[in-house]
């Protein structure tokens, strides 16, 4: 299948060799050097089309915001989703195009540095604007709004694409062509707000720093894995944070100021990780007693939720209006949310999360990297978090009674874990022997244009 990641030129940070990567690979392997890096970013990628200009330093390079995600509409009859892959001015013009097109999928782009010459034009709009121009664009009428409406595994971006002025006209330089045979009498480019491009690529040794080991995963994995010690590390910045398997008052320090999810009207905070210091978490996985299996990632999440009572398996069992009689011994047993950690298309994402949340696992946890293959982890754990209302309004029964109290609830977490749970290989599925649950093999290998 046709990958619709923006593709980036680059080179390698040791060598210099040249390099190619997607928009969602952050494991860097060089061939020539044999070196892997991670990639880091301040707070959004920026890149750069191809420029044709023969004088390079006139070049104005215009920015567009770039927003990939999954907008997730629940309904009280049904839940919506969207997919949506758009770019769009970050300012407001009537000269400049509105929007890329297939620009950014169609051409490589390079990562925007300080060497670059021309005149960067600071975006105006935010990407809390760009939402808004989503959300009338695509969002339900007011007829019938949604009772819970979240935006969900989102990449944002900026694109800047080169224009330049030559006789009194506004030249486009991907193409080398004028697109603009007159322009308004009082415009004057000086007057638009330039920045410099001082953003820069950061990129971390994919070294465990507890042993020394190198760390392993996929490209696109935001977790990485060291067989030697038994620890999983994720980037942040210029430094990666341990994910070892016992809990730390680094944890409890670190969730602290998270007890309460800040949620803006959009319901997203578009971070790639969970704000805070250094924070360890536990990891381990579920034993498996087949040969050909694959492990898949998910977030173990205990969290509270305001006005409904979730807080035991029992309180599961009545919300969900679950066919079980309630045992005494449940009232003692935690309920968690159960979220894979990993990006799928929109209805087996919140398919997978109802079934693990309703069944509750609780097999022995083997603490300690799983000797077969594992698929990446793709969602951050805020991300997983954000998407705990959407998985509540899957599951609970009567939703009549229920979805009018969603929009006002609150999420808050109190620990979570990163749990890896074995399926079995068939020819076309990935099967969970023991809870009966299955995945259909194309979901995961479609899942990287997301």
């Amino acid at each position: 299948m046709k990958s619709f990641n923006i593709t980036i030129e680059h080179s390698c940070p040791q060598c210099g060799a040249p390099a190619v990567l997607e928009e969602t690979d952050r494991l860097f392997f060089c061939p020539y050097c044999r070196v892997s890096s991670f990639l880091v970013e301040d707070t959004f990628f920026r890149y750069i089309l191809p420029n044709n200009n023969p004088n390079i330093i006139s070049s104005l390079y215009f920015p567009y915001w770039r927003f990939k995600g999954t907008l997730f509409s629940c309904y009280l009859d049904k839940t919506d989703y969207r997919f949506l892959d758009i770019s769009h001015q970050g300012i407001n013009s009537t000269i400049f195009p509105v929007s890329l097109g297939f620009r950014s999928q169609a051409l490589k782009l390079k990562f925007a540095h300080p060497g670059y010459e021309g005149k960067f034009i600071k975006p105006e709009l935010s990407l809390d604007d760009i939402l808004c121009f989503i959300e009338k664009r695509f969002c339900a009428k007011e007829s019938d709004i949604p009772s819970v409406q979240y935006f969900l595994g989102e990449t944002a971006s900026i694109i800047y694409s080169p224009y330049y002025l030559k006789n009194g006209m506004l030249w486009d330089g991907v193409l080398n062509k004028e697109i603009c045979t007159t322009l308004p009498k009082d415009l004057d480019v000086n007057l638009l707000k330039a920045e410099k491009p001082g953003w820069r690529i950061g990129f971390i040794p994919s070294i465990c720093p507890n042993c020394g080991w190198n760390l392993s995963g996929k490209k696109d994995s935001i977790v990485l894995m060291c067989k030697n010690c038994d620890s999983a590390w994720q980037p942040r910045k210029n430094k990666l944070e341990p994910q070892q398997q016992a809990h730390s008052p680094l944890l409890a320090a670190g969730l602290a100021s998270e007890s309460e999810i800040d949620q803006n009207s959009y319901g997203r905070r578009f971070s790639t990780a969970c704000s805070g210091e250094l924070q360890i978490i536990d990891f381990g996985h579920f034993a498996g007693i087949d040969t050909e299996l694959l492990f898949l990632p998910f977030w173990q999440i205990k969290a509270c939720v305001s006005d409904i009572a979730l807080a035991s398996y029992a309180d599961l069992i009545k919300i969900a209006n679950l066919p079980k009689v309630i045992q005494k011994s449940w009232h003692n047993m935690d309920f968690k949310f159960w979220i894979p950690a990993f990006k799928i298309r929109a209805k087996h994402f919140v398919r997978l999360a109802s079934q693990f949340t309703l069944v509750q696992p609780f097999d022995e946890i083997v603490k300690k990297v799983p000797d077969a293959d594992m698929h990446p982890v793709t969602l951050p754990i805020a991300e997983a978090i954000e998407s705990i209302k959407i998985i509540l309004s899957d599951f609970i029964k009567p939703k009549k009674d229920y979805f009018p109290l969603l929009p006002d609830i609150k999420i808050g977490f109190e620990s979570y874990k990163l749990l890896y749970i074995p399926f079995k290989k068939e020819h076309f599925d990935l099967i969970q022997p023991k809870y009966k649950i299955s995945l259909n093999k194309s979901v995961l290998e479609t899942a990287g244009n997301l």
